[in-house]
């Protein structure tokens, strides 16, 4: 666990630049404190000690013990574990400088592969940024696998029906691509109404 002065007296500096350093020095304490966390769960989780303590389950014990909403423990649990195999990640996130939001939305998709790709991610943007693409590169994975395409194909449907005006009102639900043509058949169609003028009246 790296070792993080909170409190730099900062003499030099105005009083708000102090204070706006303090906080800084706080938080980069406070993530340091997490990453240390986040080991020490990984090792209460790993040995099963909240078996022995009367849990059903690590997430409940830290629910009791730690006052943490059962999804953000099991949130937390994800990560303790997935630190584990990414090296680098976590040495980076040991030193306090890469924010606990960063590592939780990289933990989601990193692997000892992608480490280096995603560090450079987080040293250039925000946790925003990262969260971003994390979001993308899942959404990615997602439609190229098999039984996503395969549901997604088996899901699709067109269902119609005439308004009290006389109106066709029409719901589809398709791949992209297909939605694309239908769009565009539609619009044709009455983009030809429009210039052959026939309006019901």
């Amino acid at each position: 666990m790296a070792a993080v002065v909170p409190f730099d007296t900062h003499s030099d500096l105005s009083e708000g630049e102090r204070l706006g350093e303090r906080i800084a020095d706080l938080n980069a304490y406070l993530t340091v404190t997490q990453a240390h966390f986040l080991e020490l769960l990984h090792q209460f989780d790993e040995q099963r000690y909240w078996e022995a303590l009367g849990f059903r389950s690590c997430a409940h014990w830290l629910k009791f013990k730690c006052g943490i909403g059962f999804n953000a423990a099991r949130e937390r649990l994800r990560m303790a574990h997935a630190l584990l195999k990414l090296p680098k990640i976590s040495a980076v996130f040991s030193d306090g400088t890469l924010s606990f939001s960063m590592v939780r939305a990289m933990t989601r998709i990193a692997t000892p592969q992608n480490e280096d790709m995603l560090l450079n991610i987080a040293h250039l943007g925000t946790a925003y940024h990262v969260e971003r693409f994390v979001s993308q590169y899942r959404r990615v994975e997602k439609l190229s696998e098999p039984s996503f395409v395969q549901d997604l194909h088996a899901s699709r449907a067109v269902t119609y029906h005439y308004d009290d005006d006389g109106c066709v009102v029409i719901k589809a639900r398709m791949p992209a691509e297909q939605g694309e043509l239908v769009v565009r058949a539609l619009e044709r169609a009455m983009d030809v109404a429009d210039v052959s003028g026939d309006v019901p009246g």
